[in-house]
């Protein structure tokens, strides 16, 4: 009791009080001095919707950063197994992305998704690749493995794709005020404008936007800003198509894998 009243600035009596109100309606069931979560406290859960909770927080950072980059600008969270998409505002560009669906079954579609899971603890990994690693027919689990260790360490993640009528995406975490990574945001564009998209002003654009909305949830320690490795920049041209097969489009259609 001691230690709650110390951690919340409350009088011990005050803190008694409260447990013992919590004991009562079963949120907290009391054993041997000590306290754990109640039977009550699944209801507790089923109130909260963290795609509801940050959608609100999200939007106007989106809009911020759709108008800082140029691009299509997204955020996903992972409930469960899926991600599920916060916000979307479309790039001012006249050829830019559309939005998708509200959900994904399979995150590892989704360059905010793969950075979300590559945020997870890595025992959980195995699951997501049972559900998801046929994204990447070419990919072996020991390469999807590496991926998620490399994405952690760089706190990025891209999505490339080679097909020019889809879509290439690049996504940063989002950190809460205990440190932890709460949900994504990326930016996108068709595959043929990857230039416009993978470069270090764009990256840093999304850090900036990242580090403020961040900050508004209440973190204030962000790891260092990252930096596009060499091996990221090489991707460009594997990916880029000339520009005489590049479709000629006048208006967003492309489909988004943020």
């Amino acid at each position: 009791m001691s230690e709650l009243a110390r951690l919340a600035d409350l009088p011990v009596s005050t803190v008694h009080s409260l447990i013992r109100t919590l004991a009562q309606r079963m949120y907290v069931i009391g054993h041997g001095g000590r306290y754990r979560l109640g039977p009550a406290m699944t209801t507790v859960r089923s109130w909260y919707d963290p795609v509801q909770s940050l959608a609100s927080v999200a939007h106007e950072a989106l809009v911020t950063l759709a108008d800082r980059t140029g691009l299509a600008a997204t955020a996903t969270v992972l409930v469960g197994r899926e991600a599920r998409n916060l916000g979307f505002v479309q790039g001012p560009a006249t050829v830019s992305i559309t939005a998708d669906p509200a959900r994904w079954v399979n995150p590892l579609v989704l360059a905010t998704g793969r950075l979300l899971v590559a945020m997870t603890a890595e025992q959980d990994w195995d699951s997501f690749l049972d559900d998801g690693a046929q994204v990447e027919p070419s990919w072996s689990r020991r390469r999807w493995l590496s991926e998620f260790r490399g994405i952690a360490e760089q706190r990025f993640a891209t999505r490339l794709n080679q097909n020019p009528r889809q879509s290439v995406a690049l996504g940063v975490p989002v950190w809460s005020g205990d440190g932890a990574v709460v949900a994504a945001i990326g930016c996108s564009v068709p595959s043929f404008l990857i230039v416009d998209l993978l470069n270090q002003n764009q990256l840093d654009q999304l850090w900036r936007t990242t580090t403020e909305l961040s900050r508004e949830l209440g973190c204030t320690d962000l790891p260092a800003a990252p930096v596009l490795g060499p091996n990221v920049l090489a991707s460009i041209g594997h990916v880029r198509q000339p520009a005489r097969s590049a479709p000629q489009m006048s208006s967003s259609r492309s489909p988004i894998h943020d």
